[in-house]
């Protein structure tokens, strides 16, 4: 089996992944030296924040957990599932694949929310039949 990378760090000198299996949260430098577990397990995508210090993970299904080695802050995710985290280029929001109605369904929404744990905002609805995950900020075309 293999681990999952979750993306390198802002400045490129580090790589954050989780184990398969476990969901465990790992950091490696980019050389392959240094491998080292964040103490947190069950994570279900992993991503940096844009300070290059703190790594966001969805954990539980229901966290996002942002972390230096331990968890510094959680946000519940109310009446659903929130995986594969990523945060805004400016560190102010978390994008997400959530389901916002039952959280054993198998089709899910995207949805942010602020870091805060405010304004929790379906953006794209579920469509029915259809798996929707991996969501990402990009930057539009100005």
């Amino acid at each position: 089996m293999h681990d999952l990378p979750g993306g390198f760090s802002p400045d490129g000198t580090r790589l954050v992944y989780l184990r398969h299996g476990t969901g465990e949260v790992r950091i490696i430098h980019a050389d392959g030296t240094g491998d080292m577990s964040l103490g947190v397990t069950g994570a279900r995508g992993v991503d940096w924040m844009p300070d290059g210090r703190s790594i966001v993970a969805g954990v539980d299904g229901k966290r996002c957990s942002w972390t230096t080695g331990t968890i510094a802050r959680r946000i519940e995710a109310p009446n659903g599932n929130a995986l594969e985290a990523h945060p805004s280029p400016d560190g102010h929001r978390l994008v997400f694949a959530f389901d916002l109605n039952d959280p054993n369904a198998c089709c899910m929404s995207i949805a942010t929310i602020g870091v805060d744990g405010s304004g929790l905002r379906e953006i794209v609805p579920i469509v029915p039949g259809v798996e929707q995950s991996a969501p990402d900020w990009r930057a539009t075309p100005g």
